[in-house]
Parts: structure tokens; sequence; C-alpha cells
């Protein structure tokens, strides 16, 4: 992998402006590595082509990545230019779709999330 040094676009995020600024990544600059910070949490996801091929964060890999960044509140982002090959990862961490299918795919598992710690615990009593 041959990514530049500094980084070519760097900015902030948002819960609401995050997808929308994956999918301009991915059409505008479609080869190189988008780390997204919040706190001490850094991803790291790789695009080639205009679709992401590989994403980590902590001990994520792969689609559950995104679903999971869905859930940040805020943060920054910083992405780096470079061509880069799928064959470079782990296939845990290897997607190899658009991000507009593993966003509609992480939306759908983030809602199903949401749903189910929405719901209330049930309460369990035990008879003598």
């Amino acid at each position: 992998m041959s990514l530049q040094d500094s980084a070519s676009i760097k900015g902030d995020f948002d819960r609401e402006t995050l997808p929308t600024a994956l999918q301009y990544l991915a059409t505008n600059h479609p080869a190189g590595r988008l780390e997204l910070t919040r706190g001490t949490r850094r991803a790291r996801l790789y695009f080639s082509g205009g679709d992401l091929i590989a994403a980590e964060l902590d001990n994520r890999y792969g689609e559950d990545v995104i679903a999971q960044l869905l859930t940040w509140v805020n943060g920054q982002f910083e992405f780096y230019r470079g061509e880069m090959s799928a064959d470079a990862f782990p296939p845990a961490a290897r997607v190899q779709k658009s991000i507009s299918t593993v966003l509609l795919r992480a939306v759908a598992q983030s809602d199903a999330l949401e749903s189910a710690a929405a719901q209330p615990v049930p309460k369990i009593t035990t008879e003598s």
C-alpha cells in the first residue's frame, strides 16, 4: 500500500453527515484510506475503485464496522489518497462492496439494534 503521508481531506462529522461523507469520498476519491476518530477510538476504511474494500475498528472488521460507526454521535476524519488491493488485508476485514450497499445494510442493522434496545426487559420471577 502506498498512501500519501498527509491527509488530502480533513474534517468533522456527526451522525447525520457521516453516510453522506462516505458516499462523497467513495465517488470523488475512489482510492485511499479514511481514518475516523472519536476520542481514543480509530476506525480505518479502505477504498479502491470507489468500493469499500476493507474496514477495521477495535476488534471489529468488515461490514460490522460501518454499523458501529453509525452509532457515533460525532468525530473527526482524515482521508489519505493511494492505491491498494483487498489482498493486502486479512479475509475478516475485507468488504469489497459499494459503500451504498454497505450503508443500507448497516442502517438496517443499527435500526434493529436500537429497536431491540428500546424493548422493555421482561421481569423474571421464580416460584418457591
